[in-house]
């Protein structure tokens, strides 16, 4: 009965392992760039902890797929913000949202409306996203 329990356990790791694999081995590298007018609405700092933007969520329908702080000592106008996810199935075409997170006046979590844009997520094919 031992045996067979370790048999068990050692094939259900072995096709865990498998499966993890085969996931890497599709899974695909997405880059997303942005711009932000922090003229418009400030970081937060150290010393100014409201009425500004700590920084970006990048989600999917999934949820959340990353949390990107804001740039070092942004001010005015930054072009060029990027954050790389690595994604796996299920492929094809993909909605993804940008929002500016921040505090209000009151010091409360507020986030921007969403950008949206929409790409064809293909296994294994880096891809560069450009947020409107």
């Amino acid at each position: 009965m031992k045996r067979r329990w370790l048999l068990i356990a050692g094939l259900a790791v072995a096709l865990f392992g498998g499966g993890l694999y085969l996931w890497q081995a599709g899974a695909v590298q997405i880059d997303f760039t942005w711009d932000y007018d922090y003229a418009v609405d400030p970081a937060c700092t150290a010393t100014l902890t409201t009425d500004c933007v700590e920084g970006f969520e990048l989600s999917a329908s999934s949820g959340v797929l990353a949390t990107i702080p804001n740039p070092s000592n942004p001010t005015g106008f930054v072009a060029g913000i990027t954050t790389t996810i690595t994604k796996g199935p299920p492929y094809g075409p993909q909605t993804f949202s940008l929002v500016a997170t921040g505090r209000d006046g009151a010091g409360n979590r507020i986030d921007s409306n969403p950008s949206t844009v929409t790409a064809t997520i293909r296994p294994g094919k880096p891809q560069n996203i450009r947020v409107p």
